[in-house]
C-alpha cells in the first residue's frame, strides 16, 4: 500500500530533470536533464554513481534494455547514446569517463528525440519531429 511518505531525495542535477528511467529490477534509476547529463543514482541508499556526458542538449527519453545492462538516451540534440550500465554498475567506485561507458551514438538529421523504447526483442524504437523554420510572406 502506498503511504506518500518520501523515502528518498535525490540532489545533484544543475539542470531541470526532463526523463528518467527505473533499471527492471528497481535497484538502478537514470535521470537526466536540461542540460544533457543523465545520472546513475543506487536506489538502494540513494547515491548518486556517476554521470554521463555526451549530449550537448536536453535529454528528452530515456529506455534501458530488457536485461537492463545497456541503457539509451535521446535528446534535443538529435543524439541517440547508447551507454554500458553494466560496467557503470561493476565500476562505480571508479572515476569513469564517457569513453569506458559510451557504447555508440547515432544522430539523426534533424529531429530531436521526443521519446524511445526497446522492443521484445531488444531493438530500440524512436520517435522526434521534424519540423523545419519557415519564413512567413506578408
Amino acid at each position: 500500500m502506498l503511504s506518500g511518505v518520501c523515502v528518498r531525495h535525490l540532489t545533484g542535477h544543475k539542470g531541470s530533470v526532463t526523463s528518467l528511467v527505473f533499471s527492471p529490477h528497481g535497484h538502478l534509476m537514470m535521470s537526466g536533464d536540461e542540460r544533457g547529463v543523465v545520472m546513475v543514482w543506487d536506489m538502494s541508499n540513494g547515491s548518486h554513481m556517476t554521470s554521463l556526458t555526451n549530449h550537448t542538449g536536453a535529454v528528452t527519453s530515456l529506455t534501458i534494455s530488457r536485461e537492463g545492462g545497456t541503457l539509451i538516451s535521446g535528446g534535443m540534440d538529435c543524439l541517440i547514446n547508447t551507454w554500458d550500465l553494466a560496467f557503470v554498475v561493476d565500476n562505480h567506485e571508479t572515476e569513469l569517463a564517457n569513453e569506458d561507458t559510451l557504447i555508440n551514438t547515432s544522430k539523426t538529421k534533424e529531429t530531436p528525440i521526443l521519446n524511445m523504447g526497446v522492443t521484445l526483442k531488444n531493438l530500440v524504437m524512436g520517435v522526434g519531429t521534424y519540423c523545419p523554420v519557415v519564413e512567413q510572406k506578408t
